[in-house]
């Protein structure tokens, strides 16, 4: 079966064929990727299409794959076939022949989108939704875009609760909830667990609450505005939690310039930029989860491959902090890139 993931890092962005499993979700309940709501798709009246001839889904393809290829867009076939599933309503064109016809509606609305992607727009803005996890979310401009590496972070942390059999219920704290799927996935497996999302963005806070709504999560997260480099005095009156996880901002200043354009042009640089070292924000939020997370809890991060030495030495010398490297662990390719933290009970440090 064809599964398209678009896989976007932090820093480029690829398409990924594949028959093994990847965040795309095939739903028999309903289509998940097009727009129920069509704030990214302006339609197209019928005197404006009234002109534009019959096409077939093979020819429609192969036409906007040539043009996106020739204006260098990566991975043109994979976003010339997603795009015309989405105007179908479909997740894939897998079932469908290439010689199905395509209305002169349909054929516009395609134009318009490929248009958008020529102009390195993010296909998930696009789109206007995605699939992370078991959850299929909205996503918007300037919002981060969750990536496939960040699911493996939640497995991670439901591995390790389901081993140490942890409490049923329990609290825990998002910092930087982005479009809120970290928080909500979590929350969709953890089923009496109550969170805490924080983010600095108006238009982040917005779609997490939207986001929690539509996947029928929002009586159990709480949704507030923090600014991580003024500590954890605003987050007090939440505490303590059970345990604390965050996908922080983590490019360096260098690295910032170096960035595809859909990324450097569309994403909030606020969700990205991690200062000179790229550490600024990873530190801010371990020097914050210090006074928010009950003893013996975790701390789960997720962080540039490149870090983790670095990052290990700073929380072993930094000893005021009273945490303790649990666990670093890899993602799908082999890299180091999740940390988990505990907190210690006193004020001896990291072991």
């Amino acid at each position: 079966m064809f599964r398209a993931l678009y896989r976007i890092s932090r820093t480029n962005l690829s398409f990924i064929s594949s028959v093994s499993e990847s965040p795309v979700r095939h739903s028999s309940v309903a289509p998940c990727w097009y727009l129920k709501h069509s704030a990214n798709r302006p339609s197209s009246s019928s005197s404006s299409a009234a002109n534009v001839p019959a096409v077939t889904v093979g020819e429609l393809c192969n036409n906007w794959t040539i043009k996106m290829s020739l204006s260098g867009i990566p991975e043109a076939k994979q976003s010339a076939e997603l795009i015309i599933a989405n105007v179908l309503h479909l997740p894939t064109l897998h079932n469908v022949l290439s010689s199905v016809t395509l209305t002169p509606d349909q054929v516009t609305q395609v134009k318009l989108n490929c248009e958008k992607r020529m102009h390195r727009i993010p296909l998930q803005y696009i789109i206007g939704e995605w699939d992370f996890c078991d959850l299929t979310l909205k996503m918007q401009p300037p919002v981060f875009i969750p990536r496939p590496e960040t699911e493996q972070l939640v497995g991670h942390i439901l591995s390790f609760l389901d081993a140490e059999k942890k409490e049923t219920k329990g609290r825990f704290l998002e910092i930087g909830c982005g479009s809120g799927s970290l928080s909500l996935a979590l929350l969709h497996k953890l089923t009496q667990w109550n969170c805490v999302a924080t983010d600095i963005s108006k238009e982040s806070r917005y779609l997490t609450h939207e986001n929690a709504h539509r996947c029928k999560l929002a009586d159990r997260i709480q949704i507030i505005e923090h600014d991580i480099n003024k500590g954890a005095e605003r987050l007090k009156e939440f505490s303590p939690f059970d345990f604390l996880v965050s996908n922080p901002p983590y490019i360096n200043d260098k690295d910032m310039k170096t960035l595809l354009p859909e990324v450097k042009f569309y994403e909030d640089q606020r969700a990205l930029r991690g200062g000179k070292d790229g550490l600024d924000l990873i530190k801010a939020v371990l020097k914050t989860a210090c006074h928010l997370v009950s003893p013996s809890g975790s701390i789960w991060l997720e962080v540039d491959c490149s870090h983790i030495s670095e990052l290990y030495k700073w929380v072993v010398s930094e000893t005021k902090l009273c945490l303790r490297t649990v666990n670093i662990l890899p993602d799908s390719s082999g890299k180091d890139r999740f940390f988990h933290f505990m907190r210690t009970e006193d004020d001896s440090g990291p072991a």
